[in-house]
């Protein structure tokens, strides 16, 4: 049923391309930065600077009379350039919370698997069992998979945070080629003509005035329908499909516990806790779909809030404790929070605004714009989008959408689609019949809900996921199921359901 609903919203929507000029302007915004917020690490338009083992090359430039030049990673995979950060205070730290992003202008003589990471060390920390790292830090993978110039503009909420980093305490500016899973490649030479630290600018071409209140009202209507069926006429499939949502939501309302921990688990790994959240949505789902018993239902509303507080106050805003002996990024960064979101769209009507932001702080927090690649990065789009709708805020939606507008490529190298038309995640795994899944089923919901208004997906966007389906997911699907041989290692679990 999974791939009936993705598939035929996907059709729905790729249908409404050619009514462009029916809809209202698309909201945009160019990208600048605050010279006065702005800190350079390298700049080619000045006199040249050494810069550790960046050498000076007047080969290739971009902006500038020369470029750095840093080649011999496997032997230099280890530079330090705290020497070019600002002056630290009386305790050794660096403010960088005045920035919010990091701009690099790279070039990339071939397309390569090469990594390296910028890292920025910040307060000192007791090494344990978990790591040996003295510092705190926040860092961030560049992979060579372009060729010529590249511009990168990376917001610090793309950066991974290790051990609750604190931006206002930096201690140093590092550049590694080796280490965390990386191995250094001794033919890649990358060039860098811009690197700088700053605080990223955006002019709207509308402001709030511009965007009415139905605008938000009507895209949480049309996720609901996604979400109940109610999207497509009264066909038998889908007829179905409904009367098995609301037999889900009440055989979930029928094992909650109604004061306290919501379901009987153990709650030692993060994954009972986005289980909890999804039999919640299941519950939300059945509040929402017309003609079930449970619609609209004063003590189903009140049982799910109820479990919402406990679960928020207990456990989702308390991930820095190190609640979990068994912990996953994925529960909080993806898997609750798509659980939770879909469970307000289904109730937000009858809830107030107050206990909506509520809920939303944590999402707010660990999900404030896209990061990662391929299929996380649009799951983590579809969470911040989905929150930034929720509070009405048109700025954090459109740069949201914009920031995902990667995944829209077709590569030659690690994570995406491919001209033959399959699809990898995790650099080298093919994984159309899972993270492909994965990231369609959001995708899709975003590009009907978001369609009619004024932060709908261009045309562009929409092409790729038409050719996406007709190249790549219909050739891979035999007597309605995936080919063993694109799912990676989902053959190994129960995909009934499915």
């Amino acid at each position: 049923m999974k791939r009936f609903y993705i598939f035929s919203l996907t059709f729905i929507f790729v249908s409404l391309i050619n009514l462009e000029a029916q809809k209202p302007d698309r909201l945009t915004f160019v990208q600048s930065f605050y010279p006065e917020y702005t800190n350079y690490i390298f700049n080619a338009e000045e006199n040249y600077v050494k810069h550790g083992f960046f050498e000076k090359d007047e080969e290739i430039k971009y902006s500038g009379q020369y470029s750095y030049k840093w080649a011999n990673q496997d032997k230099n995979n280890y530079i330090n350039l705290a020497q070019f950060l600002p002056e630290p205070d009386q305790n050794g730290y660096r403010d960088f919370s005045i920035y919010d992003s990091l701009y690099i202008n790279i070039y990339s003589k071939e397309k390569t698997s090469s990594t390296f990471i910028i890292a920025l060390n910040c307060q000192e920390r007791q090494p344990d069992s978990k790591s040996s790292s003295k510092n705190a830090y926040i860092s961030y993978y560049v992979i060579m998979n372009f060729k010529g110039w590249k511009q990168f503009k990376i917001p610090f909420t793309e950066f991974t945070k290790n051990y609750s980093p604190d931006i206002s305490k930096v201690t140093s500016l590092c550049f590694h080629a080796k280490g965390w899973s990386q191995v250094p490649d001794p033919t890649s030479i990358i060039y860098i003509d811009k690197f700088f630290f700053t605080k990223a600018k955006y002019d709207f071409n509308m402001n709030e005035n511009d965007i009415n209140e139905q605008t938000y009202s009507d895209i949480i209507k049309r996720m609901v329908y996604t979400m109940t069926y109610k999207t497509f006429d009264q066909a038998k499939i889908v007829t179905d499909r409904a009367k098995a949502l609301i037999r889900d939501a009440n055989n979930n309302h029928d094992k909650m516990n109604k004061n306290g921990l919501p379901y009987d688990f153990q709650m030692n790994q993060s994954s009972h806790m986005s289980k909890i959240y999804s039999n919640i949505r299941a519950i939300a789902i059945g509040y929402a779909t017309e003609g079930g018993d449970l619609y609209k239902n004063e003590q189903i509303l009140q049982d799910i809030i109820s479990a919402l507080d406990y679960m928020h106050e207990n456990y989702y805003s308390r991930r820095e404790e190190n609640i979990f002996s068994n912990d996953n990024w994925w529960d909080w960064e993806i898997g609750t929070p798509e659980n939770l979101l879909e469970a307000l769209v289904c109730i937000s009507d009858d809830i107030s605004q107050k206990l909506i932001d509520k809920y939303l702080e944590p999402i707010n927090r660990y999900d404030p714009y896209p990061s990662m690649t391929m299929s996380n990065r649009i799951n983590i789009a579809y969470c911040s989008i989905i929150s930034a709708v929720l509070q009405k805020d048109y700025k954090r939606i459109t740069i949201s959408i914009e920031m995902f507008r990667e995944c829209f490529v077709t590569v030659e190298k690690l994570d995406g689609f491919y001209d033959d038309g399959s699809f990898i995640q995790h650099n080298y795994i093919s994984y159309l019949g899972e993270y492909g899944v994965e990231m369609m089923t959001p995708l899709t919901i975003l590009s009907y809900s978001l369609d009619d208004s004024v932060f709908r997906l261009d045309d562009e966007m929409k092409q790729y996921q038409f050719n996406w389906i007709k190249n790549s997911f219909l050739p891979a699907i035999y007597k309605g199921g995936f080919m063993d041989l694109v799912r990676g290692r989902s053959i190994s679990r129960d995909i009934r359901g499915d």
